[in-house]
């Protein structure tokens, strides 16, 4: 099963997803940085400022760093969203929900599917967000 082979590749590839200790808060602290970069390109912003609602989709997401920073980023402008993460980790899933909830105060919905199959789930949102290392996702195989 590729959740579980993922799952052992992310305990062999030190892949920091405690986003509570000092290098964790850090890696958010980048990664939100970085979003607020991607918020400024026109098209972007053409999209948010459409909006007052709006749906992220963080797809192989993780632990949710990127859907969470640029959830919290639209919150700052004063936009509603609803975020949703795909991933085949339970484990990194269960991450994306604790820290969204302290973030976003609300819980971020997680489901865990491959990638590959995202069109069984007729998921609709706003934006995509495919962030970080995701290779794996696609053909863990690369990386062995």
């Amino acid at each position: 099963m590729l959740g579980d082979e993922l799952e052992k590749l992310y305990e062999v590839f030190k892949w920091n997803e405690d986003l509570f200790d000092e290098k964790g808060k850090a890696r958010y602290a980048k990664v939100y940085n970085e979003i607020s970069k991607v918020l400024e390109h026109k098209w972007i912003q053409n999209l948010v400022n459409s909006k007052n609602r709006l749906s992220v989709l963080d797809l192989c997401g993780g632990t949710g760093i990127a859907g969470i920073a640029f959830s919290e980023k639209l919150k700052e402008i004063g936009k509603n969203t609803e975020l949703t993460i795909v991933d085949l980790r339970k484990s990194a899933l269960e991450k994306a929900k604790e820290f969204g909830k302290l973030v976003l105060n609300a819980e971020p919905n997680v489901i865990s599917q491959d990638a590959r199959k995202l069109s069984e789930l007729s998921i609709v949102a706003d934006l995509v967000l495919l962030w970080g290392f995701t290779t794996p996702h696609f053909n863990p195989c690369l990386l062995y």
